[in-house]
């Protein structure tokens, strides 16, 4: 079992939506042919939509069971929320440092070097692990 965890800005211009879908899509089908098989997401939004569904377009492709799990730390309605995830993960405190803890890669598209993404990305470097900024790319 390998994992990716998936952090990105809340709000995406029209105009960027489907450069960052064809970017965010590439890089999981990559990650998928590596042998990774469950994407964690957290918070809602735009970025978060579009790489959810690149996992379920990647899902379809792959035979193998590809899972797809959501962290939150509010009482959200899990009914709803096990309609469209695998699993339903409750989190104390600290949402972006618990996924980044429970993925072995991160996804992430930040474009400004401020605010929640960024710490979320100090604190991936300071644990060591693998992450790619979309935002940062040929997007």
């Amino acid at each position: 079992m390998k994992r990716c965890c998936i952090l990105g800005q809340k709000r995406l211009c029209d105009d960027e939506q489907d450069k960052v879908y064809e970017a965010v899509f590439e890089q999981i089908d990559k990650l998928i042919e590596q042998g990774y098989d469950e994407f964690i997401f957290g918070k809602d939004g735009d970025f978060n939509s579009l790489s959810h569904t690149a996992v379920l377009v990647s899902k379809m492709k792959w035979s193998f069971d590809i899972k797809r799990m959501y962290y939150t730390k509010h009482n959200k309605d899990t009914k709803t929320l096990y309609q469209i995830y695998d699993a339903v993960v409750a989190v104390k405190d600290k949402l972006h440092e618990v996924m980044i803890d429970n993925a072995d890669f991160c996804i992430f598209y930040a474009r400004n070097n401020v605010g929640e993404l960024k710490k979320a990305m100090e604190y991936a470097i300071a644990k060591g692990k693998v992450f790619i900024n979309l935002a940062r790319t040929e997007v």
